[in-house]
């Protein structure tokens, strides 16, 4: 996990969490120490308050047992929508590519 903290919510997150006051999430997941995916994710302030001030202890590879264990929500499906473009230079710089190389991302 790079980064928690309290944010307001893009308006397409917004949307779906029907707030925009949020807290972002964002993470680099890793296989075999190379970097595969950034994420930002946004969950609603309402629901996870708290959630930004959790110890570093509290988290494992997984949000989902976090969010099961402290707040009581068990996600059963999630679904991602995926698309191509190319890295920008924040997230080519996460991902070790170079800026501009083609990507995948998820909404």
């Amino acid at each position: 996990m790079i980064s928690r903290g309290l944010a307001k919510a893009p308006l397409e997150a917004a949307d779906a969490l029907g707030t925009e006051d949020a807290i972002k999430i964002v993470r680099l997941r890793s296989l075999s120490d190379q970097p595969v995916l950034f994420e930002e994710i946004y969950v609603p302030v309402g629901r996870f308050a708290g959630f930004e001030k959790l110890p570093e202890v509290a988290f494992g590879p997984l949000l989902y047992p976090v969010y099961f264990e402290r707040y009581g929500i068990l996600v059963k499906r999630a679904i991602d929508e995926v698309s191509f473009g190319q890295a920008s230079e924040a997230i080519a710089k996460r991902l070790r590519i170079p800026i501009n190389a083609p990507s995948a991302q998820s909404s």
